[in-house]
């Protein structure tokens, strides 16, 4: 993406960042904003190739919250559906 896209970004709705995501060929969005899934509903539709994953880990610091990935990753890899938001790791 271009810096000027890039700029947009900050202020573009949920909806918008999975048409720029989709258009920048990105195929899976990893989310920890509860909203974002509701609000990026309507634009799965239109770009059904994208997949939104909710990060529902707690929020922790720096290393301890790259551990915690890692943890939940060696239980259970993200399988992102394309076109679906899924919670991660439920």
């Amino acid at each position: 993406m271009r810096d000027d896209q890039l700029s947009r970004l900050g202020t573009a709705s949920n909806g918008e960042l999975v048409q720029a995501a989709s258009k920048a060929g990105f195929t899976t969005i990893l989310t920890r904003d509860r909203g974002f899934g509701s609000q990026a509903q309507k634009a799965l539709k239109a770009y059904p190739q994208v997949a939104v994953v909710l990060i529902t880990l707690p929020q922790l610091r720096g290393a301890a919250y790259a551990e915690a990935v890692r943890q939940a990753w060696r239980q259970k890899p993200i399988h992102a559906l394309a076109g679906e938001i899924i919670r991660w790791p439920k």
